[in-house]
């Protein structure tokens, strides 16, 4: 059996829309987000409806109403960034090597073609490397600087651009500055189901490290603070910074990114000006923080005095 990959542009093509929602989907913050359905499908930027309830219980064992309480109505803003990844791959690079097998016999470089399943491969490896780097544009977004960081503002820059509550602790062990951190949090938001604390892996590796020096035993898949009902998030998105430590609500978090539009797309054609194929992922992202005040999210940096 053997490809036929003559119409090897139209064959990515028809993948476009799904591969171009992996480079997003498959960041670990992304998926956490887009499972619990905590996304919003927008172009450019979008209110997010907030509503808030003043109530006032009053006694109720005489006759007559005097109304008190307010429902209140506001609404933050979710910007989607449309972003890219555009490459240049030359085949003839691949004569000579161990991977010439995915080329077709000839040396027109356009006929020349790929192996499907090696074209594939490449956009899959591709769409993880973009997923890595949006996970860490999610949580280090800063408009302030440039590079790869600079589209939009990430969680950390939100929350601690509000008024966050205060998780720090003086505890010597990362299991007590867990937990300490834990209790710091409104006891309304961290009794709430979707209640989340996001770590680094570097922090929750010492975690484990230190559960199993102190003979702790206790099973790693629920991903349970010990001592408590609050599951702990590790993502790679905090690695940079990886004694920093956000407590919130997955409802708190809003990821955005459009699917319907022709931004979001995927490519791998040729280019007979210059000889090449051009493998280009386009998408949109962005995130918002909707309640980023104490009342609603802590922080912390636990990193050793």
């Amino acid at each position: 059996m053997s490809f036929d990959i003559t119409n090897l542009s139209q064959y990515i093509e028809l993948n476009s829309r799904t591969i171009s929602s992996k480079a997003v989907g498959n960041a670990q913050t992304a998926k956490l987000l887009l499972d619990s359905g905590n996304v919003q499908f927008t172009k450019g930027t979008a209110p997010i409806l907030k509503l808030d309830s003043n109530t006032v219980i009053q006694d109720g064992s005489t006759c007559g109403r005097t109304p008190s309480g307010t429902t209140i109505l506001s609404n933050t803003m979710l910007t989607t960034k449309p972003l890219k990844s555009v490459e240049n791959i030359c085949t003839k690079t691949l004569i000579n090597t161990y991977y010439a097998w995915a080329l077709k016999a000839g040396q027109d470089p356009e006929t020349e073609g790929w192996d499907a399943a090696f074209a594939q491969y490449i956009m899959d490896s591709r769409v993880q490397a973009i997923a890595e780097a949006n996970e860490n544009l999610l949580w280090n977004g800063d408009t302030t600087i440039t590079g790869q960081l600079s589209y939009f503002n990430g969680i950390l820059k939100q929350v601690t651009s509000g008024t966050y509550t205060n998780i720090d602790s003086t505890a010597t062990s990362v299991l007590a500055q867990l937990q300490e951190a834990n209790s710091k949090t409104p006891i309304k938001i961290r009794k709430q189901s979707d209640f989340r604390i996001f770590i680094s892996e570097v922090l929750y590796d010492l975690y484990l490290m230190e559960l199993a020096n102190k003979n702790i035993f206790k099973p790693t898949d629920d991903f349970k603070l010990f001592g408590t009902t609050t599951t702990l998030v590790p993502v790679s998105g905090l690695n940079s910074s990886p004694y920093k430590i956000v407590s919130i609500r997955l409802s708190n978090l809003q990821l955005g990114m459009d699917l319907e539009s022709d931004v979001t797309k995927s490519s791998l054609k040729y280019s007979i000006e210059t000889e090449q194929h051009y493998a280009d992922i386009h998408y949109s992202l962005g995130v918002s923080v909707v309640y980023p005040i104490a009342s609603e999210v802590g922080y912390a940096d636990l990193s050793p005095a």
